[in-house]
């Protein structure tokens, strides 16, 4: 395949994502946490450097290993504007190779029209395109995609260095963060189809991927450890206080998961019901490719819906983040080509994706915490189970206000519908203004109408540049595709699709 098509789209979803960040990153969940973690581990090495004694060393929830990756955008940060500016754009690269990813492997599996109009879905109709701005899950989906594509296109692998990064991406997978154990049986597999052929020969090569992992997940395992020491508590205790009470509600969660109207992955990505249909397909023609799928979202799903909530504040069900592009992978395998009568209905529900996730990206994920404690109605289960606090309505209404700029408060009384009479000592609804959360969370679109100087409309004029450039990055692409894909002398002509087909 033309790497430049690849590259076209890389570069095409980086100025897109870009066009809308926030410049901030430091809110994001347990960011802050671990932008500390990389200052000190920054201090510690000036330290060392200068011959100065170094400085305690501050651990975070999830181990060195994601805070090793920030550290370039921290330094950077350090010099440039701010480190929290800086490393806002970690998730964004982070969210651009994994859809180039996922759109070099669909490549391999199925023609240049549908394994483009996937990676379009994922990239802008599913959870992927407000996690580039919220970050938490993005190493994590990243280095499984990274993992499997070597294991399983880019074999058999000869050489120690392939071996070690391997080895990296699969601890990666698995250490990013404290809950990767639940990849472990995905990234099993993924060993033994690499190395199950003329093992003798290659189990050097075994050696040092294994290796790689065990001693990063070693590492990883020591400083959480002490993050939790530190804090009088071990993490199987955290554990414990969020575990489900009963089996049945463990069962309840696995169909939650997939099916809940407020935290369903079905609400957040649309495009991933299609993968439901093709696992059959998928089992014939690239069976190696599915069942490293199944085992990746089964862990995931198998093993937080043990969890008495399966998801938080955060966006959707930030858990299953890890599933789309595997998911989306899934679709491409069981399909040779795009047929209209079969996959007609990825349109309608790649427009319902981009409408959600635009709304996801649009706003800061908070805003609904916000309110609901504004609201003194912040709860777990208003948050997971609560219609009237579901983050795709509210945000929908959010963005209503911002449009048409009332002049006045915005007030909104979340009222409950009582079955029958409501109890005589029943607080009554608080009323909220829901103008206060209104505005964007966009670098760009905040400062559109502020006088800008210096650094600031440098900033703003980039945005703006990627704005344009991203979507006809895009565009380029899909043309350098579609247009080899019909020539008679183009590169493309592997694909099985026929011509009047994309």
């Amino acid at each position: 395949m033309n790497r430049s098509v690849v590259l076209l789209v890389f570069f095409g979803l980086l100025a897109t994502y870009v066009s809308l960040t926030p410049g901030a990153i430091a809110g994001m969940g347990y960011t802050g946490e671990e932008m500390q973690a990389g200052d000190s581990m920054l201090a510690i090495l000036h330290a060392r450097l200068s011959g100065q004694p170094a400085p305690p060393i501050k651990w975070s929830r999830n181990g060195p290993l994601p805070v090793i990756l920030d550290l370039p955008f921290l330094a950077v940060g350090k010099r440039i504007l701010s480190e929290d500016f800086v490393l806002s754009f970690d998730p964004v690269l982070e969210t651009a190779l994994l859809v180039a990813v996922l759109f070099l492997w669909l490549r391999k599996l199925t023609s240049p029209g549908l394994s483009f109009l996937l990676t379009m879905a994922g990239a802008f109709g599913t959870m992927l395109w407000p996690y580039a701005y919220i970050g938490l899950e993005t190493k994590q989906s990243l280095f499984l995609l990274l993992a499997g594509y070597l294991a399983l296109e880019c074999r058999p692998i000869r050489s120690f260095g392939m071996a070690f990064l391997l080895g990296l991406c699969c601890a990666y997978a698995t250490g990013v963060k404290s809950t990767g154990p639940v990849l472990f049986p995905a990234i099993a597999y993924l060993i033994y189809v690499e190395y199950r052929e003329n093992w003798r020969a290659r189990l050097r090569y075994a050696i040092v991927t294994v290796a790689v992992i065990g001693s990063l997940q070693v590492v990883g395992a020591a400083a959480k450890s002490a993050y939790w020491a530190a804090l009088g508590v071990t993490s199987l205790h955290i554990l414990k206080i969020f575990l489900a009470d009963s089996m049945f509600q463990y069962l309840g969660n696995l169909i939650g998961m997939f099916g809940s109207p407020t935290k369903g992955l079905l609400l957040y990505a649309p495009p991933v019901l299609l993968a439901l249909y093709a696992v059959p397909s998928a089992w014939r023609a690239h069976r190696p490719v599915t069942i490293f799928v199944l085992l990746a979202v089964g862990g995931i799903v198998s093993g937080f819906a043990f969890l008495r909530f399966f998801a938080d504040e955060v966006w959707g069900p930030r858990y299953m983040h890890t599933c789309v592009a595997p998911l989306l992978l899934l679709i491409g395998a069981g399909r040779k080509h795009f047929s209209p009568r079969r996959d007609g209905v990825l349109f309608p529900l790649l427009a319902i994706g981009v409408l959600i996730s635009f709304l996801g990206a649009f706003y800061y994920y908070g805003i609904v915490h916000f309110a609901t404690m504004r609201a003194g109605e912040n709860t777990e289960e208003e948050l997971v189970g609560d219609p009237r606090w579901n983050q795709v309505w509210f945000n929908a209404r959010m963005f209503t206000i911002w449009w048409k700029h009332p002049a006045g408060p915005v007030l909104w009384k979340p009222t409950h519908q009582w079955m029958y009479a409501a109890p005589p000592d029943a607080p009554p609804p608080k009323t909220i203004d829901l103008k206060e959360w209104s505005q964007p969370q966009s670098f760009l679109l905040r400062f559109w109408a502020v006088p800008r100087r210096g650094s600031l409309a440098g900033i703003w004029a980039l945005l703006l540049v990627s704005a344009v450039a991203g979507p006809l990055l895009l565009i380029a692409a899909g043309y350098r595709l579609f247009g080899r894909a019909r020539s008679p002398d183009g590169v493309e002509q592997e694909t099985t699709s026929p011509p009047a087909q994309i």
